[in-house]
């Protein structure tokens, strides 16, 4: 589950403009590298902002985006980090060549939050950069997180369990489970509790396999308010760090899984 995953593009949300969901400018590099070594510095220089939460969360997870800008300008790829101080930075790569432009987009508006302490000490530790030039805003929209089709069958083989139909099935709940719990907290915070219980009610009705579950939460979480949004990018790899995290604990639903 590296920085690899490219994610199918989504729709865009509802919002425009600077609304939540669309970013606003970004300040883009050109490195003299390809985009295989450039992926490789940028995982290096996240990791000097935060320490990594869990052996097996990834600091920069796929984001659900979808391109709104100039066709000749999208990217390969759209993935979401966190500054020291855990604030979101959107990250997009893109091949030039033998080169790579590199987009940092902090949230919120005007160009001067690209100077921005996460902004700047992220981008000095990209080696080698040359080129620098802002990006106008509006040209990403983020939407809901993308859930890979093999995450189950992906998440055992990481737990040294073979991926029959029963383990795919408890993992499967699990995951749904920890899903649901995570998107009610962010109901909670902002709602109160009533609000999240009710959230929960609605989601015991979504049907369908496990991760098609999870994709409608998500949907859902990132439809009631879209300010969530880039906040949300990493659950589905933070559910899957954590449950993976606990494999080897006594008193797990790991116990089930064979």
């Amino acid at each position: 589950m590296g920085l690899f995953h490219r994610p199918r593009a989504q729709q865009p949300p509802a919002a425009t403009g600077t609304a939540p969901g669309v970013l606003g400018s970004g300040l883009h590099i050109l490195m003299p590298a390809p985009l295989a070594q450039a992926a490789v510095d940028l995982e290096a220089a996240m990791a000097t902002l935060r320490p990594r939460q869990y052996p097996e969360l990834p600091r920069l997870v796929p984001a659900g985006w979808t391109w709104v800008g100039e066709d000749a300008s999208r990217p390969d790829g759209v993935w979401c980090g966190g500054d020291g101080a855990n604030a979101p930075i959107i990250v997009s790569l893109r091949s030039v060549h033998a080169e790579t432009d590199v987009g940092l987009y902090p949230l919120g508006d005007g160009d001067e939050r690209l100077s921005a302490p996460g902004v700047t000490a992220l981008a000095g530790f990209l080696r080698g950069s040359a080129a620098r030039r802002v990006a106008p805003a509006g040209t990403i929209a983020l939407g809901p997180p993308p859930i890979p089709a093999d995450l189950l069958e992906e998440m055992l083989r990481a737990a040294r369990r073979p991926p029959t139909a029963a383990n795919v099935d408890a993992v499967g709940r699990m995951f749904v489970t920890q899903v649901k719990l995570k998107a009610s907290q962010f109901v909670q915070n902002s709602a109160g509790h009533d609000r999240a219980m009710a959230y929960l009610d609605r989601w015991a009705l979504l049907r369908g396999d496990h991760l098609e579950v999870a994709r409608g939460v998500l949907a859902d979480l990132c439809g009631w308010d879209a300010t969530v949004i880039p906040y949300v990018q990493d659950i589905p790899l933070r559910m899957r760090a954590i449950m993976l995290h606990a494999v080897d604990r006594p008193g797990t639903f790991w116990v089930e899984v064979k």
